[in-house]
Order: structure tokens, then C-alpha cells, then sequence
């Protein structure tokens, strides 16, 4: 099986896009943007998604979606609020995206999803994507679906976790075990401290955690125009 055929598909622009309240039929929804296969150049930034709804069913109802053999997309500068299945999942065998200076808060069933369409193989290849300066945000939901990785050769670190209810666990690991692991050694686990969170308004205390990752704002007022 190639992992990642080439495509014709690149250099798309999905950019300043307001979508909300999908998926609230029968159906459902998979998920608000969604991306299949290689596409080199293809940036996906200041989008905000609110209220994304999966049915009784299935899994679905993501905000941004990464599936197979995904490479080279950029994601950056989204706002994803209310996402029943999340603000991001990507399938296993992706590689080479990144994820830069989003908001993905309050998943009603999980906040990011690593879902295994993984190959039958003893040494599957890398997941291999940069997750950085990210904020992520939940409440009465586990941060990961997933229980365990399949690969751990990926990059995250400088992102800020924060649970309004309990505690953060990556997966099945502690902070510490996430650590060791060598995922989000310089992140934070702190409350955000926002002082707007909706209405397309998402601003922080100038004295919030969120600014040590180096997290610049995200201008929203364009948004939907």
C-alpha cells in the first residue's frame, strides 16, 4: 500500500470561512472541513467553526478533519468552539502537516482524536506532524478519544491544556508520563484566563499562561465577510 500517492490536489486555500450549527439533521455531520490525501500547499487558517453535531450512530462531528495520507497542510489560526467530536482529529497515516496557533475548545465527547486507519505492519511509519502554540480547552470530556499512540515519532510541545473540571491526561498518561515520552515538555497545563470567549471574540488576561507558548491572537473580525 503507497501511504501517500501523489495527488493533484495542493496549494488550496480554505481561509476566513464562519461555519456553525452543522449537522444537527438526522445525518449528522463528519466533520466542518475535511481533507483527503497529499495536498502540498494547502493552508487551512482563520476559520472559526462553532457547533459541529455527529448523530447517535457514529463517531463523527469534527471541526477540522485530517485523513488518509494527508501531507503538507498547514493549520493555523482557527477557532474551533462547541465540536461534538473534537476541534481536531487526524487518521494515523498522515505526515508532515502543521498545527499552529489554534483554539480548540469544549468537545462535547473529546478534544483531539489520532483515529488508526493504521497499516497492518509491526513498524507503522510516523505520525510526523509539528502541534504547536495550540490551546486546548475542555470540560467533562477526555482531551485524547484515543487510549494509546501508535507512534510517538511526532513533534508537540509549546501548547497550553487546561480542564474547567478535573484533571488532564494525554491518552492513558500523566503529564509526567507524557513527558518522558518526549511530547510537550515546554506546554502548560494553566487556566487560559479568557476574557471573552464568544461571539466570535476569544481574548485573554494580558497576564494569561497562553502567551509562554508564544500563542499571538486570532483576528476573527474578517471572518464570514
Amino acid at each position: 500500500m503507497e501511504l501517500f500517492p501523489a495527488s493533484p490536489s495542493r496549494d488550496n486555500h480554505i481561509e476566513y470561512n464562519c461555519i456553525h450549527d452543522l449537522g444537527t439533521g438526522v445525518l449528522g455531520t463528519h466533520g466542518a472541513i475535511y481533507i483527503l490525501g497529499t495536498s502540498p500547499g494547502t493552508v487551512i487558517r482563520n476559520n472559526y467553526i462553532l457547533r459541529v453535531f455527529s448523530n447517535k450512530f457514529w463517531g463523527a462531528g469534527e471541526g477540522i478533519i485530517l485523513d488518509n495520507g494527508c501531507a503538507g497542510v498547514l493549520i493555523e489560526n482557527n477557532v474551533v468552539d462547541g465540536a461534538s467530536a473534537g476541534g481536531w482529529g487526524c487518521n494515523f497515516n498522515c505526515f508532515g502537516n502543521m498545527i499552529i496557533n489554534n483554539l480548540f475548545l469544549y468537545g462535547d465527547k473529546f478534544q483531539l482524536t489520532r483515529y488508526d486507519d493504521a497499516p497492518d505492519t509491526p513498524n507503522p511509519p510516523p505520525n510526523g506532524e509539528i502541534f504547536t502554540r495550540n490551546a486546548v480547552v475542555l470540560r467533562d470530556s477526555p482531551l485524547y478519544l484515543e487510549e494509546h499512540s501508535y507512534s510517538h515519532a511526532t513533534c508537540w510541545d509549546y501548547n497550553l491544556y487546561w480542564n474547567e473540571t478535573g484533571e488532564v491526561r494525554f491518552m492513558a498518561d500523566s503529564p509526567e508520563e507524557w513527558h518522558e515520552k518526549g511530547h510537550d515538555v515546554n506546554s502548560v497545563i494553566a487556566d487560559p484566563l479568557f476574557t471573552s470567549k464568544e461571539n466570535g471574540v476569544y481574548t485573554f488576561r494580558p497576564d494569561s499562561p497562553i502567551y509562554k507558548t508564544g500563542y499571538k491572537d486570532i483576528e476573527l473580525s474578517n471572518v464570514g465577510v
